[in-house]
């Protein structure tokens, strides 16, 4: 007989947890890389660069205006502005604007994103387009040019408090004149001598418009050629110490620097400069006109001029800044994108478009009009600070040192040359 085997007890079952799925991430949309086009009245911003870091959005810019539109509609936090990465292809300065500006950004959407945009930016913010581009894509870098435009008052040309010291600057050029005869280097401002004739007091607006295109206009393109176009030149006296690394660096050259024939707006004479290079200097245009305006009026001789546009520490001069109300960007010019891998994908650049420009050109008439509603306390206030700028710069004394300069150096040459020609008898 068998024994029996215990009966064993049955071994408790543990409980079977359901285990929660694991919740399905979204998606997130895909962040694309577009160019946007459009314009602005600048006359209420502090320029279009936005501020870095916390206080990005504090001062009122035109990046800072669209940033805080992508912050309302979701599209970028506003405690990380640099999640959409937005470039611009120009900086313009405060109270400068934009007939045609270039920015780029990242966003998640370019089907809508041009309405959107046009639906919360301020009135003085135009968006004309916005376009796909690809990741790599670099405005600034493919831009190859930019035109601006300067609608100058022809009364800031003129000044008759002057003619004493240009006589007197004229004696001495006439005691200098054999030994300006030695002077033969290309860059010098010395050789050509430009006078400008002032007009008599009491000339409406209309005679100042034909006195100007008969006895300004050419002479100053003649000046400015001469000085902004004909060589390379140093720019370090037409901007702001802070914003240069090295003198070397503000080395440029530009394609056009020219007074269009004045004309009557409202009653007031106007003169439209035209002006387009490859890049320039924070205030530097400003600077510019600002520099020429010296000279036509007999503020300054031209020499003065050569002695700022001259390489050396010690020719450290100051400029007055021309009131950026009537600065205007008229747009960037992007060479060689017709055979990039961006028009081979997404098409011809915004700008280069002819509904986009026909949308910038419409704004820019805008533009003139706010410019001409500009005060004239503004024009009147740059005017006194120019004559100021006479009580404490002598155009005319730094003239004469830039004036003697060149004869030294045309003396050390002419004594180097012939040194060499009786070393080689």
């Amino acid at each position: 007989m068998t024994e029996q085997q215990p009966i064993q007890p049955e071994a408790q079952q543990e409980p079977v947890v359901q285990q929660e799925a694991a919740p399905i991430r979204e998606k997130k949309p895909k962040k694309l890389h577009v160019v946007i086009a459009c314009g602005y009245v600048g006359t209420n911003y502090n320029g279009s660069q936005m501020q870095n870091g916390k206080n990005a959005l504090v001062a009122t810019t035109i990046e800072g205006e669209i940033a805080k539109v992508l912050i309302k509609l979701g599209y970028c936090p506003e405690d990380d502005l640099r999640q959409i990465d937005m470039e611009r292809t120009s900086r313009t300065d405060s109270k400068v604007s934009a007939a045609m500006a270039i920015f780029t950004l990242w966003c998640t959407n370019t089907t809508t994103l041009h309405e959107e945009l046009n639906e919360h930016l301020p009135a003085d913010i135009r968006v004309y387009g916005v376009m796909r581009t690809t990741p790599r894509f670099d405005c600034r870098a493919m831009c190859t040019s930019r035109r601006y435009e300067y609608l100058a008052p022809v009364q800031m040309f003129y000044s008759t408090i002057y003619e004493e010291k240009k006589v007197q600057y004229k004696a001495f050029l006439a005691e200098q004149q054999a030994n300006l005869q030695l002077i033969a280097r290309p860059e010098s401002f010395v050789m050509q001598q430009v006078e400008f004739v002032q007009p008599e007091a009491g000339l409406t607006n209309e005679q100042l418009v034909k006195f100007f295109n008969e006895n300004t206009r050419e002479k100053l393109n003649q000046f400015t050629k001469m000085c902004y176009s004909d060589y390379n030149a140093y720019y370090y006296n037409f901007t702001s110490e802070n914003k240069i690394s090295t003198i070397s660096s503000t080395v440029r050259k530009y394609d056009q620097f020219e007074f269009n024939e004045a004309f009557l707006i409202n009653g007031k004479a106007f003169t439209k400069i035209s002006i387009h290079g490859i890049a320039f200097l924070y205030n530097q245009i400003r600077k510019m006109v600002t520099a020429v305006s010296l000279v036509a009026r007999n503020q300054c001789p031209p020499s003065w001029m050569s002695r700022a546009l001259t390489g050396r520490v010690e020719f450290k001069t100051e400029i007055p800044t021309a009131p950026g109300e009537y600065l205007m960007l008229l747009r960037q010019e992007f060479k060689g994108y017709e055979k990039s891998e961006e028009m081979k994908i997404y098409g011809d650049m915004l700008s280069n478009r002819e509904e986009i420009k026909q949308k910038a050109e419409q704004f820019k008439q805008i533009i003139h009009e706010q410019i001409l509603a500009v005060s004239d306390e503004i024009w009147q206030g740059y005017l006194a600070q120019m004559d100021e700028f006479a009580t404490h710069v002598d155009g005319y004394e730094l003239g004469k040192e830039a004036v003697l300069r060149e004869i030294k150096i045309a003396e050390i040459l002419r004594e180097n040359k012939v040194q060499m020609q009786v070393q080689m008898e």
